[in-house]
């Protein structure tokens, strides 16, 4: 992988925007070597003493493309979720069990049948959005 890559997924043959699964559209469908992967991606801007938190105000639209990507994962197919941190100080991340106790559970449960989470912390500087850093899960 070049510098300015910062895919967890490589190399893919081709990305589909807005894909149908299930009650949902999920925002992509990635296909590698025959494998298709479900991802979604969220904007996170909350941050609490260095931890990173998702959802900033309760959401079923969240909860809902969450479970599909647990059933994707259960039909053979791979999930990711793709958490873009806007907060340079962020550490780790944690789902927001204050602000959404059935978002948190959820993603607990889909992490636990292999949907995969990557946390991506990025910077601005002057007008320009960059990468930083991957950071780690956590519990709360």
């Amino acid at each position: 992988m070049g510098d300015h890559e910062i895919s967890p997924f490589g190399k893919v043959d081709d990305v589909k925007p807005e894909q149908r699964f299930g009650n949902s559209r999920l925002d992509f469908l990635l296909n590698k070597d025959g494998k298709r992967i479900w991802v979604e991606v969220k904007g996170c801007t909350l941050t609490d003493e260095g931890v990173a938190l998702f959802p900033d105000a309760p959401t079923s639209r969240g909860r809902r493309h969450v479970g599909e990507l647990i059933k994707a994962v259960e039909k053979g197919d791979s999930g990711a979720i793709l958490i873009l941190v806007f907060r340079p100080d962020a550490e780790y991340f944690a789902a927001n069990r204050e602000i959404d106790p059935e978002f948190a559970d959820i993603l607990d449960l889909a992490v636990k049948k292999g949907v995969l989470v990557y946390p991506l912390v990025f910077g601005y500087e002057e007008g320009t959005i960059y990468y930083r850093s991957n950071i780690p899960l956590c519990d709360l």
